[in-house]
């Protein structure tokens, strides 16, 4: 079987605190074999979801637009991601598992957009008490 590869997107145009609203991803492979590929998008906290598993047998190529992982039944972007931090290292995590199939990516987009979130209060000062 083929290994993972992973393809990493540093994001760092929100915030500090921002969370996650919506992920998109699209994407142009070139293969012989849709069919066997498996693709993961991991969150810069650890999190995860497959969006596409070895979908489409029999067919070549695969071309995905503006789809937002979960969308297939997999989960939604909100679960998936709730709560992450939407800046830091992103990563699209593939594979072909057809050992010896010639894979290409082509392109690869991801657009991430955040709810902004306000940095936390700083915590209040003790009380100065004279003797």
């Amino acid at each position: 079987t083929g290994e993972f590869i992973s393809f990493p997107f540093d994001v760092d145009t929100f915030g500090e605190f921002d969370t996650v609203k919506d992920v998109k991803i699209s994407l142009k492979i070139k293969t012989k074999h849709r069919g066997d590929l498996q693709m993961y998008l991991q969150a810069p906290n650890g999190a995860s979801t497959i969006f596409y598993n070895q979908n489409g047998a029999g067919g070549d190529n695969l071309v995905i637009n503006d789809l937002s992982p979960g969308s297939d039944g997999t989960g939604t972007p909100s679960s998936a991601f709730e709560g992450a931090l939407a800046n830091g290292t992103w990563k699209l995590i593939a594979r072909d598992s057809l050992k010896g199939d010639r894979t290409t990516v082509q392109k690869v987009v991801l657009e991430v957009s955040a709810i902004a979130v306000e940095p936390p209060a700083p915590a209040p000062s003790p009380p100065i008490t004279t003797p």
